[in-house]
């Protein structure tokens, strides 16, 4: 039980200037609370007696908007704990990038960050709704020079399908890792731009994913398709399954939740003030709703052709799309349509790779797999 990792999504600040119009945080980025010190030194305290290795994810709103001076004492105040209480610890961060400089970047290379970056390239439509593109390049381009490790997710939209190919090129010429989502449908944005699962958007998925797959010359990682080999290949191995049994979320206001999405209060675990053994960030009847609402989904899943695969999804995004226990939410059709491209194609590449034809496939692809043993 030590060993196993833990999952902190630790949100420093809620607070986000860009006000992206697709964010679901959106209704909470003027919430300038900052969370306290005291709150991160006693979930730590409580994890610890428990596990030992626990990998923290900063998210927000945008998290770096705390300012770099509050961050520092954040980080200050992990290092101590992890030791004092001789634990193991790995930092992660969500961000959308914009405020970076010099100082932060030395930061997370001081303390071996991994980043997720927010960047959906420079097409219109994707500037609209995201601004600050081009000053977010050359943060991104610093932290490639402080080798700061990284990795871009990109969203896409009904709107920028058509436009997957050509920022996969930019991302090639750029050598970023990176993976694509799709727009979530948060009913918080315009009509046209959530993604529409019909023969033409199938068509474009797939002219890209086998594009992808047949490229010689690919130089990065695209882990949204290699996750689909991975879970394809090995048979039973999720590609979605749920997280929750092994996370906890805390808020700026030391509110507990599952994970760092937003949820209605009565999945609420309870307030860091009121917890004080790690047993009660399960044994509660927030948590408890949480679980029923996973195994009512699983119920309804279990004829799936895929349920194997995705053993349901994810409870949280069953929430954010407002699907809960149903089975033709936004994120079950978007995996279903995945699922059905790359279903044949790695039928496909599973004789070839037995035959020993390697070299007609993506390297990058290749090299990942094996290294996973999966061929």
């Amino acid at each position: 039980m030590f060993n196993k990792k833990f999952y902190l999504t630790l949100v420093p600040t809620n607070e986000c200037s860009l006000k992206c119009k697709y964010c679901y945080t959106i209704h909470n980025i003027h919430d300038k609370t900052k969370i306290k010190l005291e709150y991160i030194n006693k979930i730590m305290n409580i994890i610890s007696k428990e596990r030992t290795n626990v990998e923290i994810l900063f998210i927000g709103g945008e998290p770096t908007s705390i300012g770099y001076e509050y961050f520092s004492k954040i980080m200050h105040a992990l290092i101590a704990i992890e030791k004092k209480l001789n634990l193991k610890l790995n930092f992660v961060m969500q961000t959308n990038g914009v405020l970076l400089d010099e100082n932060w970047i030395k930061l997370f290379k001081k303390y071996n960050f991994v980043l997720g970056v927010s960047f959906d390239g420079f097409d219109e439509e994707s500037i609209n709704l995201r601004p600050y593109s081009k000053k977010l390049l050359e943060n991104l381009q610093l932290l490639q020079q402080y080798n700061v490790k990284f990795g871009v997710l990109s969203v896409f939209n009904n709107e920028t399908i058509n436009n997957l190919l050509d920022h996969y090129f930019l991302m090639k010429k750029l050598a970023f890792n990176y993976k694509i989502l799709p727009l979530n449908n948060n009913g918080y944005i315009e009509e046209k731009f959530i993604l529409k699962f019909d023969k033409n958007n199938y068509q474009k998925m797939e002219e890209f994913a086998k594009y992808w797959l047949y490229d010689k010359s690919c130089n990065i990682k695209m882990s949204s398709f290699h996750s689909m080999f991975y879970t394809l290949l090995a048979g039973e191995i999720p590609l979605c399954d749920s997280c929750i049994e092994n996370r906890v979320s805390i808020r700026p206001d030391g509110s507990l939740y599952p994970c760092g999405r937003p949820y209605e209060d009565k999945y609420k675990i309870g307030h860091i003030d009121e917890i004080e053994e790690f047993s009660q960030f399960q044994d509660n009847e927030g948590y408890k709703n949480l679980i029923n609402l996973k195994w009512a989904k699983i119920q309804n899943c279990i004829g799936c052709k895929y349920f194997k695969v995705c053993h349901g999804g994810c409870v949280s995004n069953n929430i954010l799309d407002n699907s809960f226990d149903k089975t033709d939410g936004f994120y079950c059709k978007y995996t279903k349509m995945v699922l059905d491209i790359f279903t044949p194609l790695v039928e496909k590449a599973k004789k070839n790779f037995k035959n020993g034809e390697l070299e007609k496939y993506n390297p990058m692809l290749i090299k990942d797999l094996q290294l996973k043993g999966l061929i």
